[in-house]
């Protein structure tokens, strides 16, 4: 394994510097030596150019939506995640605090501005000079935004404080950013549309579909998101956060490293999260999507953020282990279930933490805490009872035990990178998408049933009163009116056999509205696929509609046409004969 930094051991102390004569440099001159070299090593090494960007909101501009309890919440966690990783002075928070976060958070609520379509560009313009400062190549920016999203007119949208942005808004902002490469980190439902909007008549994108993406257009860009059509944002209040956003922190700051590297990557990141969500019930399980820019670097690579030495702590697994971090206000800051291994390096905050876990003695499960003070920590077989502060619960109660059950790990990893990735279902399909079409579809075959009812009834009866009217004629033999009342006879026979059909045969959106009853739709991928295939139906009925209508007209018109040339043939034909 390479390690991924270049050494920080000092350089021998037996330096001689030659000026003719050999000598030996003082002991004490010596050692500032090594310790100067030694922090411009660390410099060299450490010294980073990523900056981040922390964008969340807890309320809601329309009145259909519940202000999000832990929004503001997950955005302090961020910037205390990246204020670790690459500094304060390159973090930045728009979030308005609430009064519970305001308590918790008290630093951050007198300092962080509002999360404003105004405040949002002059930030961005703020980062966009702060890389342009920086050298090539090491321009790194990262986005994170979290609360509510949808999509209005095939266009997706997050909601800030006082307005929307929308995707087309976003990627003009992102294509302004002189950055070598961006991650974009969106929690939010519909988050996939600030990626791929809908196509016209509001048709679904499918993986087959990416080549028209944000993602392709901006080969700087790469995306983490969770993509959850439904109406609700799912808030975890036992782990304080959003789901998606409080298990993408804790693979990163180093749960999702399984080859011990501090190297965090994108393969690693969707492993994690996959393995953290496979036993979350899917109703609140998250929706994930993530891809690394695509041509930044040759070879390419998929690195998320590089844990440094300096802002890390050991931790030792020689058994599995199903464990949370709090820090000394009882705030959750990691959460995983590890097998057994090497230890990890863990970017969490420093000073006192408690490890909180789950025990089972004789068949029984308890919580049993441990405090940890130690840059390196020891975990033995059953943690030792410690007082920790506890956080007032707020939002959905769930247990947390759902969302990390299996254990991550080589031998998880493995199972997962080897396991077939069939998903060709569109994202962003909710429940109530589903109930949409299906109300449109029974509308659509209502409607079509009375046309056909009409129609077959009106067909019958006016081939009728075409038999009675040609059977009237026939009574002179070997005349013009026996030819128009045979033709009537023809006619009316043909249109009470074609409204008798009308009446017994069911038209086809009446087969597609009971084809969709039946259909599948109780898992998210279910749904998602049938919808898609019924609203490729539905549009291949809409094109019949139009190509039937464009006949039916022709074939009018020609009739038409023709009978009126008939008709005043025969009517100049019997002038000339009188």
């Amino acid at each position: 394994m390479t390690a991924p930094f270049p050494s920080r051991r000092a350089p021998d102390l037996a330096l001689r510097v030659t000026t003719g004569t050999s000598r030996r440099i003082p002991r004490m001159a010596l050692a500032c030596l090594a310790l100067a070299w030694v922090a411009a090593l660390g410099t060299v090494d450490e010294a980073r150019a990523d900056l981040a960007l922390v964008v969340t909101n807890n309320r809601s501009l329309g009145l259909g939506r519940p202000d999000l309890q832990y929004a503001d919440d997950d955005g302090a966690k961020w910037q205390e995640l990246f204020e670790g990783l690459y500094g304060p002075e390159h973090t930045t928070l728009l979030t308005t605090f609430d009064p519970p976060s305001r308590t918790l958070f008290p630093e951050l609520a007198t300092t962080t501005l509002a999360p404003t379509l105004a405040n949002l560009q002059a930030a961005l313009g703020h980062l966009a000079v702060r890389l342009a400062a920086e050298p090539a190549g090491r321009r790194v920016a990262t986005l994170v935004f979290a609360g509510h999203g949808d999509v209005a007119d095939g266009e997706g949208f997050l909601e800030l404080e006082d307005a929307r942005l929308t995707a087309t808004q976003l990627e003009a902002m992102l294509k302004a950013l002189p950055a070598d490469r961006i991650h974009l980190v969106i929690d939010a439902c519909n988050a996939w549309f600030m990626l791929h909007p809908r196509k016209p008549g509001a048709k679904r994108v499918v993986r087959k579909d990416l080549g028209d993406g944000l993602l392709e257009r901006d080969p700087r860009v790469g995306a983490l998101l969770s993509t959850s059509a439904e109406a609700t944002t799912w808030e975890w209040s036992e782990i304080q956060s959003g789901l998606f956003s409080h298990t993408l922190r804790s693979g990163l700051r180093g749960g999702a490293d399984v080859d011990r590297d501090r190297r965090l990557t994108y393969r690693e990141l969707d492993a994690f999260l996959a393995i953290a969500n496979e036993t979350v019930p899917e109703a609140y399980r998250p929706r994930l999507f993530l891809r690394a820019p695509r041509a930044t670097t040759s070879p390419p690579d998929d690195t998320f953020v590089t844990l440094a030495s300096r802002s890390t702590r050991r931790l030792s697994l020689p058994t599995e282990r199903h464990i949370a971090l709090r820090d000394a206000r009882g705030v959750r800051v990691l959460d995983g279930h590890f097998e057994a291994g090497p230890a990890l390096d863990l970017a969490v905050p420093p000073g006192r933490l408690w490890l909180d876990e789950a025990v089972t003695v004789d068949a029984r499960t308890t919580r049993r805490t441990q405090l940890i003070d130690d840059a390196v920590t020891e975990l033995g077989p059953t943690p030792t009872d410690a007082p920790m502060p506890e956080v007032a619960a707020r939002g959905e109660l769930m247990r947390v035990e759902q969302l990390f059950a299996q254990p991550f790990g080589p031998t998880s990893f493995a199972r997962w990178a080897t396991a077939p990735k069939v998903d060709e279902a569109p994202y962003g399909v909710s429940r109530q998408d589903a109930d949409r079409l299906g109300h449109v579809l029974r509308s659509a075959a209502r409607l079509e049933a009375r046309s056909r009812q009409i129609g077959g009834v009106t067909a019958i009866g006016a081939g009728l009163l075409s038999g009675i009217a040609g059977a009237t004629l026939v009574d002179d033999p070997l005349s013009v009116r026996e030819t128009i009342g045979w033709t009537l006879l023809g006619t009316g026979a043909v249109a009470i056999v074609a409204g008798s059909v009308a009446l017994a045969v069911p038209a086809t959106l009446e087969d597609l509205d009971l084809a969709y009853r039946d259909a599948p739709r109780d898992s998210e991928r279910d749904r998602a696929l049938t919808v898609a295939r019924f609203e490729r139906l539905l549009e291949e009925r809409a094109d019949d509609y139009r190509t039937t209508r464009l006949w039916t007209a022709g074939i009018s018109i020609g009739i038409g046409v023709i009978g009126l040339g008939v008709g005043t043939g025969l009517a100049i034909s019997r002038g000339f004969d009188d």
